[in-house]
């Protein structure tokens, strides 16, 4: 029995001796307070964060890479005009596919194509 009691008044100790050390001492010191200066330097005027995020590629005027899903649009030739890319195209006795040229049609969607024949 006495080493139960002695057992949790060591506890009781440590317990009370972690929660002391755990809360910061106040100072009693007033607070020193900076003074303000004269002028603000131009590096250290605060940035505008709220302005409308713009899109890097915009920047550099780059488009996309064409995936598996991406059309073909209407500013095509005829064989691949309207047409999911890699679609079949022939061309006189010649089977190719539609493949992107790289840019996009004027409604900044659909994909530029162009018939490739193989070889």
């Amino acid at each position: 029995m006495k080493a139960t009691v002695t057992l949790l008044l060591v506890a009781a100790g440590l317990v009370t001796a972690a929660l002391a050390g755990a809360t910061p001492a106040q100072s009693t010191a007033p607070e020193a307070s900076a003074a303000a200066p004269a002028t603000t330097p131009s590096w250290a005027e605060p940035i505008d964060c709220d302005t409308k995020a713009v899109d890097v590629r915009s920047l550099f005027n780059l488009v996309a890479s064409p995936t598996a899903t991406d059309m073909c649009g209407s500013c095509n030739v005829l064989l691949c005009k309207n047409v999911p890319l890699n679609a079949g195209c022939t061309i006189g006795n010649h089977r190719g596919h539609c493949v992107s040229l790289g840019n996009k049609c004027s409604d900044n969607v659909t994909w530029q194509c162009d018939c490739q024949l193989p070889g």
